[in-house]
């Protein structure tokens, strides 16, 4: 999937995981602003894309290992009124993997680097073809069902 469609799946995702978890507004506003910065580019798992990342590309950094292992140790040794930027992070980083998961492959097991590992991957979802038809479709839908999230955070 496109940064695009990272971004307005993971917009989706917070403000729907907000009707549950009842944040003050600015939290929910300053968490869709981390959760959107660490859903695509270089603060999100697309960071072994950059040249200062050693690793393979969809290596460790998109294995679902790597945010729930650094999610858990954060959630532990933050105070409880800053654990909502930790989990707006891990929305972002979480729906990536997920994103890229449904639009191809992601790592069973985490890569360091060297060879593949054939056959250790979770083989994709619905094999969507990046920056396709079903994408350009999807990614404004996903927009405007954000927007329709807004507005009920704003109403209720």
């Amino acid at each position: 999937m496109l940064a695009p469609g990272h971004r307005a799946a993971v917009l989706v995702g917070w403000f729907a995981g907000n009707l549950v978890l009842d944040l003050p507004w600015w939290q929910v506003g300053a968490g869709a602003v981390i959760a959107r910065a660490t859903s695509a580019g270089a603060l999100s798992p697309d960071v072994d894309r950059t040249d200062h990342w050693p690793g393979p590309h969809r290596g460790v950094t998109h294995w679902w290992g790597t945010p729930a292992c650094a999610g858990g140790v954060l959630l532990a040794t933050t105070p409880p009124p800053a654990q909502w930027a930790i989990l707006a992070a891990l929305a972002g980083w979480m729906a990536h993997i997920i994103a890229d998961g449904i639009f191809g492959r992601i790592p069973l097991w985490p890569r360091f680097g060297g060879p593949q590992w054939r056959g250790r991957w979770i083989r994709g979802g619905l094999r969507l073809h990046t920056g396709g038809q079903v994408e350009h479709f999807a990614t404004p839908v996903l927009q405007a069902l954000a927007g329709l999230l807004v507005i009920g955070l704003v109403l209720t």
